[in-house]
């Protein structure tokens, strides 16, 4: 998992980890906004129910409307329930039934001290999820928390190292580098790309070079959604500072 270039990426593994381990039809995995009260789905695996996405752009839950993803949220407890229990929540049985499926299991993702996100497995006909099973979906939630750590700080790092704090964009020391790249490596550059331009209203420059995704100018100038590429030498903006 710590190969992975986004968040969505490792959610996407450790996802698909669990659903081995644990033999689930489906999991997800959710980011907790705790300011707005919600959930909301980066990915779904598995055999997905109707109107399940693998990437959904808008799927989002409410904790309030959920008493199980609040205990999540706010007592980090993990839980699991069966579509036949009599005292189960009524709104959990109704999604799982909306879903076409009959257990669940949900596992707080926690980074540091507070929640990230929920890791949430269902199963259509093998039964409830066991405690010992539950053991496991904590393991899996912990070292999708340790990966994603990693990657957060990571990024954090090279924000700091090649991106300017006041205007967002690439600093000297990205240009010197882009520079660089590009002399010891000149057939990779496009005629004409590898010149830098100076707007003369904002005193910022940009580097137009063309995208290891494809893309020309380079998304990462502006991080353009949906482009894996993350700052660094030769494919991305720079300041004058």
């Amino acid at each position: 998992m710590e190969g992975s270039h986004t968040v969505e990426d490792l959610a996407y593994l450790g996802a698909s980890a669990a659903q081995r381990l644990l033999g689930a039809t489906s999991v997800s995995v959710s980011r907790y906004d705790a300011e707005a009260g919600q959930v909301r789905t980066l990915v779904n695996v598995g055999q997905l129910g109707p109107g399940e996405q693998a990437r959904p752009d808008d799927e989002v839950y409410r904790v309030t409307d959920f008493p199980y993803l609040l205990q999540v949220a706010e007592r980090q407890d993990a839980w699991e329930l069966h579509a036949d229990d009599p005292d189960a929540d009524q709104a959990e049985v109704a999604l799982l039934r909306a879903l076409g499926k009959q257990a669940a299991l949900g596992c707080p993702i926690i980074l540091g001290t507070r929640v990230w996100g929920e890791l949430y497995l269902t199963r259509a006909g093998r039964g409830r999820f066991l405690p010992r099973e539950l053991a496991v979906a904590r393991m899996v939630a912990q070292a999708i928390a340790m990966c994603t750590g990693r990657l957060l700080g990571r990024d954090k790092l090279r924000d700091l190292v090649y991106v300017d704090a006041l205007t967002g964009l690439g600093n000297r020391r990205l240009a010197d580098e882009t520079l660089a790249a590009a002399c010891e490596q000149p057939g990779q550059w496009r005629s004409g790309t590898s010149t830098a331009s100076r707007s003369s209203t904002t005193g910022r420059g940009t580097w137009p070079v063309t995208c290891c995704c494809g893309r020309s100018p380079c998304c990462s100038v502006r991080r353009r959604p949906g482009c894996p590429v993350r700052w660094r030498p030769g494919s991305v903006g720079t300041s004058s500072a």
